[in-house]
Formats: structure tokens, C-alpha cells, sequence
């Protein structure tokens, strides 16, 4: 069975997705830090921490094409939005 989204993907796509999954995973490893610590430190449960590290920019790339804009318009408004809240 096929995740949703996925069959619409560009092989890149696919790439990037799981380029992206690995650099998360290994930034937080390579500060020696579990997820469950890094929980803490953000004041997440794991599992947050784990839907993070997991996310799909599949679902980035669909939501940005139903909205008719580039992936990279909304990739971009993320660091003003974290400021702004």
C-alpha cells in the first residue's frame, strides 16, 4: 500500500523527503541528544519530537500544489511565523 501522497511524487521528491528525515535524525544524534530529552527541552512529548523528525515533504509539496503556490513559499514563511508567535 502506497502512503498518501506518494504516487504523485517526483522520484526527487522522494529523495529530498528522506535526505531531509536523515539530516533531522542525525543533527539531534550528533548533539548526543535523545528524543526524549530533546522533548523536554522543548517541553514536547516524544512523540512530537518523532512526528517532526518524520515529517513528509510529500504532504508539503500536495498542500503547496492544491494551494497553487511553490513548496518553497510556504518553506519560507516558517522561520517569520515562529517569530511572530
Amino acid at each position: 500500500m502506497e502512503k498518501r501522497g506518494t504516487s504523485k511524487l517526483h522520484p526527487s521528491a522522494r529523495v529530498l523527503e528522506s535526505s531531509v528525515r536523515t539530516v533531522w535524525q542525525a543533527t539531534r544524534r550528533d548533539a548526543d541528544i535523545s528524543q526524549e530529552a530533546l522533548a523536554r527541552k522543548l517541553g514536547w512529548s516524544r512523540g512530537t519530537v518523532a512526528s517532526v523528525e518524520g515529517v513528509r515533504i510529500s504532504d508539503v509539496i500536495l498542500f503547496a500544489t492544491a494551494l497553487e503556490v511553490e513548496p518553497e513559499t510556504i518553506c519560507r514563511r516558517i522561520p517569520h511565523w515562529s517569530r511572530d508567535t
